[in-house]
């Protein structure tokens, strides 16, 4: 985009949002008049077509959403949705429960500003085992179950216990020293397998588990 093209994008912004002043939402249709009608007065010539390229472009983008009275660069001035999308680029995959847990955020306030990340493409929302797990929006699709499976706690404690006992374990050993039941670590070994993070070793007369390097 050349400097010219760039002014006008900004000049439309700013009429956007002078207009999101007075208004609850916009629509297309009816925010283009007013973005002429706004920009001639400056001594701006730009016609409708250009006018619709570049709302086009900001809203592919999701810079602008029509039925919303926010733009993109409002977004994160509310400190408890920053403060949402900042947990979710630490631990990708959270639940809404776990992100109300952790910030003492209520029910209604969280799926309200996830709803508002995820409309302006903060973050982005994936089914995984039955959950609705959350990732900042540059996370790569296939990455999401990985992600989600290696930020459980209990993943968490195997991958370090591994970690520190890297010269292979059994499924017992790690249920009795993370005071784990033997089914629990048996399930979470299955799916770091199933992700490539944990491999095992079957000898004649054990199976040891060793975190893949």
């Amino acid at each position: 985009m050349d400097n010219n093209s760039l002014t006008m994008k900004k000049e439309v912004i700013q009429t956007i949002n002078s207009y999101l002043e007075d208004n609850r939402t916009f629509k297309v249709k009816k925010i283009i008049p007013y973005i002429k009608t706004k920009l001639s007065k400056k001594g701006i010539n730009l016609n409708q077509n250009g006018i619709k390229k570049i709302l086009s472009i900001l809203l592919n983008r999701r810079i602008i959403v029509e039925g919303s009275k926010l733009t993109k660069n409002e977004i994160l001035k509310n400190s408890k949705r920053k403060a949402i999308y900042e947990f979710i680029k630490k631990h990708p995959g959270s639940i809404p429960n776990k992100i109300m847990s952790e910030l003492k955020i209520s029910n209604y306030e969280i799926f309200w500003h996830l709803k508002m990340l995820k409309k302006f493409d903060f973050i982005s929302k994936e089914k995984i085992q039955g959950h609705d797990a959350f990732f900042a929006s540059e996370t790569i699709p296939k990455e999401m179950e990985k992600q989600f499976i290696i930020n459980k706690p209990k993943s968490k404690q195997i991958i370090h216990y591994l970690k520190r006992n890297n010269i292979g374990v059994t499924k017992t050993r790690i249920a009795d020293d993370l005071s784990m039941h033997f089914n629990t670590v048996a399930k979470y070994l299955k799916l770091l397998q199933n992700i490539d993070i944990v491999i095992k070793d079957k000898r004649s007369d054990k199976t040891l588990y060793f975190l893949k390097n």
